[in-house]
Formats: C-alpha cells, structure tokens, sequence
C-alpha cells in the first residue's frame, strides 16, 4: 500500500466514524484538493512545508497557521499538522487523489486511467469519465497516464473495459490488414 493511501485511509477512516460523514467527506475532500492547490501555487509555502531549511516544529506551526486562515475543518487542521510532522507535505497532492479513489469505489463507483502522449486537459477527462459513468451505470474517476508510446490519441481503461483510440492500434491495425491482404494475394 502506498504512503499516500495509507493517510488517505487513515483520514477517510476518522472521518466516517463521526457524525453527519457524507458532509464531512465532501468538505474534507474539497478542503485536500485547495491544501494541494496552495502548496502548488506557493513557491514560498512549498519551500517552508516542505523543504530541509524549516525544522519540523516551525513546519507544524505554519500547517496549523494555513488551516486556520484557510478555514479549514478542524479535523483537515489536524490532519496537516500530522502531514507537516511526519514530513510529508510534499504528498498533498498525492493523498488528495488517493482520498477522492477511496471515496468513489466506497461509494460504489469506479477508477479507470487514460492514457495518452501528454497530460490531457482535466475538462477533457471529466467529460470522458462521465460518458463512461453513463454507459456503465457508475460514477467514474479517470487518473490521467503519460503514455509516449501511444503516439497520438487516448487509451482509456475501466475496470475490464478498454477503448483504444490510439494512433498505434490504428497503425497496427493496418498493418495487420495489408500483411493479411498480401497474404490472400499469394
């Protein structure tokens, strides 16, 4: 199990075992996402949380800091300060998603990936997981892969489910059409 799933689990946990979960899964997951979001856009955060220079004492201090000004929830304030304590603020981002894939399978949905040359656009994935979410009844989460070796297009993979829209497979798949039709030509 990875480190990001673990704190993800360990949250995801403490956070259904109290009153009124479902509110509290939807703002503790929005509140990871703009944790994640301001140590990104914060060249200056992300050097004091995360980086050798700031001890781990002035690191809990400065998570406990973000939080309040933030107005984050106080269970998302003392999950930080455990992040900042442990030193593993440099996995916001990481714990963020690994939240949002715990709560979409509990929930009974499902986590694919698409593949493709270069990071796809988050609109563009988010259309395409709800295509996907209606034609197998199921909210779809899709983490988006960088494939260089798909040369063009999107593979995109849910559950047992494939749809390859890749330039390889149609190049492969022409070439196995003029190997079968030199083939029939002998």
């Amino acid at each position: 199990m990875s480190l990001d799933l673990t704190y993800a689990k360990a949250l995801y946990g403490v956070a259904c075992d109290l009153s009124s979960p479902m509110d509290r899964l939807d703002r503790l997951e929005k509140e990871l996402v703009e944790a994640a979001q301001m140590l990104a856009d914060s060249k200056q955060l992300h050097v004091a949380l995360v980086g050798p220079a700031t001890s781990s004492k002035e690191k809990v201090a400065l998570a406990e800091e973000v939080a309040k000004k933030a107005g984050f929830d106080e269970l998302m304030r003392r999950f930080m300060i455990i992040v900042a304590r442990k030193g593993r603020m440099s996995h916001m981002e990481d714990i963020s998603h690994a939240f949002h894939e715990l709560r979409l399978v509990a929930e009974g949905g499902i986590v694919g990936q698409i593949y493709a040359t270069e990071r796809p656009d988050t609109e563009l994935v988010n259309k395409i997981a709800a295509l996907l979410g209606k034609r197998i009844n199921k909210r779809v989460s899709l983490r988006p892969v960088v494939e260089p070796r798909l040369l063009a297009g999107i593979k995109v993979t849910v559950g047992n489910i494939s749809y390859d829209g890749s330039l390889r497979v149609h190049l492969q798949k022409l070439r196995d059409r003029i190997v079968h039709d030199i083939d029939i030509a002998k």
